[in-house]
């Protein structure tokens, strides 16, 4: 039977305090924000999707939990649906976020809070759903365009030569990233395999591109710097 998101967000609140009666989460449950993500957000509910939940914590209760338990992953079934529940370094969190990484930007887009005693599911969600700005769009639309050339171009010499492995990896390479740029240029976070970060840290060049960063949450850029001269005039 197919249920709206809606029911399962009731269903999940009023299962919680069981979830959290566990001895393991015990000790988290008195500050942490619990977040519903994932295909049922999306309206998907048929026999292959599952209920995804992150819990954010701070890194105190997350390293006497690392303390305790083995894992960070804690499965778990409610009305014959199986659902996990990860638990997240609230500070790395926030930092992805203030990083611009897509993949977890649109997945936060239709998350719904389910505890927020730690206070930081609703501004991170808010944050999420926030408009970009135009020169935003347009930064990270030339970035990934960039991207696309680039791949394209090793598709052509793969081609040349003969070489179908690097053929195939590059025109799935170059398909990403024109996706992605069109996505981008309307507004719209991307989602991706996991929640890996596109970009790390390094030293900015001429000036960093901020927009993003600010959009998303009311703090300076502290990850995930993007070298505006590469974005905007391509790889020197």
């Amino acid at each position: 039977m197919t249920l709206p998101d809606g029911t399962w967000v009731n269903r999940l609140r009023g299962f919680l305090p069981e979830l959290a009666a566990r001895p393991e989460l015990a000790q988290l449950a008195s500050a942490w924000s619990v977040l519903l993500h994932g295909s049922t957000t999306k309206g998907i509910d048929d026999a292959h999707s599952d209920l995804d939940l992150w819990a954010l914590v701070e890194p105190t209760g997350l390293a006497e939990l690392d303390r305790c338990s083995p894992t960070r992953f804690f499965g778990f079934e409610l009305a014959g649906k199986k659902g996990h529940l990860n638990v997240e370094d609230a500070d790395l969190f926030t930092s992805r976020v203030r990083s611009c990484d897509m993949p977890l930007l649109a997945e936060l887009r239709d998350a719904h809070v389910l505890d927020d005693t730690l206070g930081l599911g609703a501004g991170l969600t808010a944050a999420a759903r926030q408009t970009m700005p135009e020169n935003v769009r347009f930064a990270w639309f030339r970035f990934h365009y960039v991207e696309m050339r680039g791949h394209h171009r090793t598709v052509d010499n793969a081609l040349a030569r003969g070489d179908a492995i690097a053929s195939l990896i590059s025109i799935t390479e170059a398909a990403a990233h024109g996706l992605r740029a069109a996505l981008v240029l309307d507004g719209v976070p991307y989602p991706g395999r996991g929640t890996t970060q596109l970009y790390k840290c390094g030293a900015p060049e001429d000036r960093e591109l901020r927009g993003c960063t600010n959009v998303v949450v009311p703090a300076p850029c502290d990850a995930g710097r993007l070298r505006l001269s590469t974005v905007l005039h391509g790889p020197r």
